[in-house]
């Protein structure tokens, strides 16, 4: 594993270089997000209280959005809202399918599973939900955290998931029969603020509140 120290990271990611070779991109201090109509996976959430889908713009409340996807499908965008629900709208016309309620978990953190039919919160109850997107309820609890889970990321095949916390601890889970397969203190003082999954290694990128960078 590297080490590498920074004053601060938000977001921490995999790109593909001009070279053909992957490289760890890094945001500091503020929080952008650019795609195509085609690639799109992430759509960007912050404190702007809006969500912009291409030409459509909704509000969702006074809160800050706490994250957003795009399916595989392009069909369907998963929202986790500032009052901790989990919102699925169509990307064609904007209208909201259907809504699961996290309150219980006071949810901050979310990816969508490959297939879109899942998604994964973590909490400030210190636990990483899972959601069936289709049927809108709750299909499993992972517990092990000792703080706030603050970042989700899983595999490109969406195997393995990856959960940090802001008790300074990266837990990796095996989705299939949702079992823990190993829990590491990475930082001793701060929150895990960001973690990616290489697309073709088996390289998990962590980025830390207290500016370091390791994988």
């Amino acid at each position: 594993m590297q080490y590498v120290k920074f004053v601060k990271i938000l977001f921490v990611s995999f790109t593909k270089s001009a070279r053909n070779s992957w490289v760890t991109f890094l945001l500091f201090f503020a929080c952008f997000c650019w795609s195509f109509a085609s690639l799109a996976q992430e759509v960007v959430a912050g404190k702007h209280k809006s969500i912009y889908l291409l030409s459509q713009s909704m509000k969702l409340g006074k809160k800050p959005v706490q994250g957003a996807f795009i399916s595989a499908d392009n069909q369907r965008v998963v929202v986790l809202s500032g009052n901790s629900s989990l919102e699925i709208y169509r990307t064609q016309n904007g209208k909201r399918q259907r809504m699961i309620s996290s309150q219980e978990q006071k949810a901050i953190s979310l990816v969508l599973h490959p297939g879109g039919k899942l998604a994964i919160t973590g909490g400030q109850d210190e636990t990483v939900r899972i959601w069936d997107t289709q049927q809108a309820t709750a299909l499993g609890v992972l517990r092990g955290h000792l703080g706030t889970v603050s970042t989700l990321a899983l595999n490109i095949g969406g195997e393995i998931l990856a959960s940090g916390s802001q008790d300074g601890t990266v837990i990796l889970w095996k989705m299939q029969g949702q079992e823990m397969l190993k829990s590491a203190k990475l930082i001793s003082k701060g929150s895990i603020k960001s973690l990616a999954f290489h697309p073709q290694e088996n390289i998990l990128a962590v980025g830390g509140e207290d500016g370091s960078l390791q994988f």
